[in-house]
């Protein structure tokens, strides 16, 4: 990590979904190559309750890159909770989004989710939690990625559905306009 200490990233059910939909989970694992990669053992239940639909998350469940936390120490336990109150969870929604941000909490690490209702709560809380799109913009300045693979990316993710704010071709313009830099300063 060229000096710095390890990053760590706590990674929500969408862009796993997504990515290994469109059959791109190795590719997003070599893009986090320099990240320390988790998810939490609730996002993979849902990944495991899509399998039946989409056979190709199999994929995201067997990533290597990918270290799952099942939140199952007393600290672990307390976290989530507290979080499951936040997000309001308690109705059997949110409940991915209350455990990766737990995770992200105790691991002191930066939570990708795109629910806005949640990143609002996580910012509420001081936790820093972000979206694909700023994760892209993240790769792109730090050079682990190109613009135009930036694009590809998420064009390939709208193509498998995942409802952002933008397509691949609007990328650029989108990172411009919510101030995300794309070059290196």
């Amino acid at each position: 990590m060229h000096g710095r200490r390890t990053r760590v990233l706590v990674l929500d059910a969408t862009l796993l979904n997504h990515s290994a939909r469109a059959d791109n989970i190795d590719l997003l694992g070599d893009y986090l190559k320099e990240f320390e990669c988790w998810t939490t053992d609730v996002v993979l239940d849902e990944l495991r309750a899509g399998l039946p639909l989409h056979g190709s998350l199999r994929r995201a469940l067997e990533a290597e890159w990918l270290s799952a936390d099942p939140l199952d120490s007393l600290d672990a336990l307390r976290a989530y909770t507290e979080w499951v109150r936040r997000v309001g969870a308690s109705d059997g929604r949110h409940e991915g989004e209350a455990s990766v941000f737990a995770c992200a909490a105790l691991r002191h690490g930066v939570a990708i989710t795109d629910d806005r209702e949640a990143l609002r709560v996580a910012a509420a809380h001081g936790l820093e939690a972000h979206g694909t799109l700023w994760l892209l913009a993240l790769l792109v300045r730090e050079g682990a990625m190109t613009v135009a693979a930036a694009e590809s990316f998420v064009e390939a993710l709208v193509l498998e559905e995942a409802r952002l704010p933008c397509r691949g071709s609007d990328f650029a313009n989108w990172c411009a306009r919510h101030g995300l830099r794309l070059g290196r300063t």
